[in-house]
């Protein structure tokens, strides 16, 4: 018997590696013509066929098992005629690898300068992938897509859950906080700083904690109570702002009554001005 068949298809290809051997699927419909032996008549079918296999990429070698259904009701005995067939070609491709996307990022290779970019992670126009919140996890796979600059997280994007209070020590000197001259209002490179604060109480519910201002000697011991008392509540009123329940919270000034250093020089001036935490409880 032989066969002349016609044929037209899909193949959806898979890559295995940039520049590797590729997995397809194919399939196709079209007709056969089948030459019976001398005595049995000759008949014409559609057909139908699914097929897998390997493909070099580009021009190459290619491998496929393939399996074809002659349908109708003609033939050997009025039957269906199924043909199982392996096959082994080199092919001469139409279009290099460079023209496909090997990392499945939407940019093709020849465009892609990052052509390595992890499965799900969004990418710009050359392919590299976006960091919004500059954690180091991409955007897509981060699991935790605002966090605060400087904040270290886990290898999902989110931030690495820290102890607020050092062990044994209830007091915590919020280094960065600081306020415009003579003001309670807060700088702007103090909010880094606090919202880093915020996600420590977020990780540590339970804690209690009390918001201290202190000030240097300079001006009225009346006068420095007030200041402080104003800063330490707008420190509260932020960490509020951002989340945190205000009783959890207590705000007090202390005005110049603990100092840390001398109030003699600007430096120890400079230092005796701070906010501090304190744990309150246990």
């Amino acid at each position: 018997m032989k066969v002349i068949e016609g044929r037209i298809g899909f193949e959806r290809l898979y890559p295995l590696g940039q520049g590797a051997t590729n997995f397809f699927l194919a399939g196709a419909l079209g007709g056969a013509d089948v030459n019976n032996p001398s005595g049995m008549e000759d008949f014409g079918r559609p057909l139908a066929s699914i097929g897998a296999g390997f493909a070099q990429a580009g021009h190459g070698w290619r491998t496929e098992a393939r399996v074809g259904d002659l349908a109708g009701n003609r033939g050997l005995n009025g039957a269906d005629i199924a043909n199982v067939q392996l096959i082994v070609a080199y092919t001469f491709g139409l279009y290099a690898l460079e023209d496909e996307d090997s990392d499945g990022d939407g940019v093709i290779n020849s465009k892609d300068k990052c052509p390595n970019t992890p499965k799900g992670a969004f990418v710009d126009a050359r392919g590299c992938p976006l960091d919004s919140d500059g954690d180091g996890v991409w955007d897509g796979i981060d699991e935790c897509p605002n966090t605060p600059r400087g904040v270290a997280v886990d290898s999902k994007g989110c931030p690495i859950k820290k102890v607020l209070f050092e062990p044994n020590k209830k007091k915590l000197i919020l280094e960065g906080v600081n306020f415009e001259f003579d003001s309670a209002k807060l700088t702007s490179d103090s909010y880094a700083v606090l919202d880093r604060v915020v996600l420590a109480l977020q990780d540590w519910p339970d804690i209690r904690v009390e918001v201290g201002g202190h000030t240097d000697s300079i001006a009225s011991d009346e006068y420095n109570r007030d200041l402080s008392d104003r800063r330490a509540k707008a420190v509260r009123d932020y960490l509020v702002s951002r989340g945190i329940e205000r009783s959890r919270l207590e705000a007090k000034g202390y005005g110049e009554s603990e100092p840390i250093t001398t109030n003699d020089t600007d430096a120890g001036r400079a230092k005796n001005r701070r906010v501090e935490l304190k744990k309150l409880g246990d």
